[in-house]
């Protein structure tokens, strides 16, 4: 928990808003006790998770009671600083992780902080670049400790959205949480998305490019880069969308801070998904940048 009380800041109003942030992380709390429930969507435990959702609102109470976020310089303290007043992202996708990306260097940063790991698939691709081989792709998904995304593109995506077998529906089914159908296809049916990812006892993603849509079926990531590292000029509001609902397009270590003061409101759940943004001039993955992100936005932790 955040280790500074409010002390006699702490009015009845700023108390409710943090009993309010508890129950939205689905706890509930009466007069007698408080019943813990864990996201299996999120990292951490029941306690870990209600921990860092109070943490975030107190340091946006405390930094409203103080007269506002600290201005300029580009510190890691700054970032977090000018994101006080924004709400937090539940969790950063970190997309394209290689053959040549350090396993136990991801688990490390995924202890840290609230990591989910997109692992591209495509049948002409495998195995170049940013598609790991699938002996990586099992390598990572068969070490304890990673969230995981399969985010699946090319010929694979169009024969999920046939309502085809994905080649690799045994290895998703075993090892992923949610399955992210890359296509720009305005006709895809996200309610054959929902059965397909039903059976492997996932949650599917499709990406939307203007507004969030408003269907339930599945969970939608507002994206026109890509993967391409292009900024959008102005950012859908997810707060009326009844699916969780994320943010991708040109974030990188450098604006994201500043991205997320754009799209963010002082409450919500969303999460935002980088791929071009965390890779260096060779076009390798830098767990390096994917470091710098999580810094900016969530602070230096050990």
């Amino acid at each position: 928990m955040a280790t500074q009380p409010f002390a006699t800041q702490a009015t009845p109003d700023t108390m409710r808003v943090l009993y309010r942030a508890a129950i939205d992380c689905q706890h509930s709390i009466d007069s007698d006790q408080v019943t813990l429930h864990r996201n299996p969507n999120l990292p951490g435990n029941a306690l870990s998770q209600l921990a860092d959702r109070l943490d975030a609102e107190e340091a946006r109470l405390r930094s409203k009671l103080i007269g506002g976020p600290i201005s300029g310089g580009s510190s890691v303290g700054d970032h977090v600083s000018n994101l006080r007043l924004r709400a937090k992202p539940e969790f950063i996708t970190f997309t394209g992780a290689d053959s040549d990306t350090d396993i136990n260097e991801m688990l490390a940063l995924s202890d840290q902080y609230p990591i989910e790991w997109g692992i591209l698939f495509s049948p002409k691709l495998q195995g170049t670049g940013r598609y790991p081989a699938l002996s990586t792709i099992k390598r990572i998904a068969s070490t304890p400790g990673f969230r995981l995304a399969a985010h699946i593109c090319g010929g694979d995506a169009r024969a999920v959205i046939a309502g085809g077998a994905f080649p690799h529906d045994g290895l998703v089914a075993s090892y992923f949480l949610r399955a992210q159908i890359n296509t720009a296809d305005p006709e895809v049916d996200p309610s054959r998305i929902k059965s397909w990812a039903d059976r492997l006892g996932v949650r599917a993603i499709l990406q939307c490019r203007e507004s969030f849509p408003g269907d339930q079926n599945v969970d939608y990531l507002y994206d026109t880069s890509g993967g391409r590292g292009d900024s959008p000029l102005n950012w859908p509001d997810f707060r009326a969308s009844k699916s969780p609902c994320g943010y991708a397009g040109g974030l990188n270590p450098d604006n994201v801070a500043a991205q997320i003061k754009r799209f963010a409101p002082e409450s919500g759940r969303y999460w935002i998904d980088m791929e071009s943004g965390v890779r260096d001039d060779l076009d390798r993955f830098s767990l390096e940048k994917c470091r710098a992100v999580c810094e900016n936005v969530y602070g230096e932790r050990s």
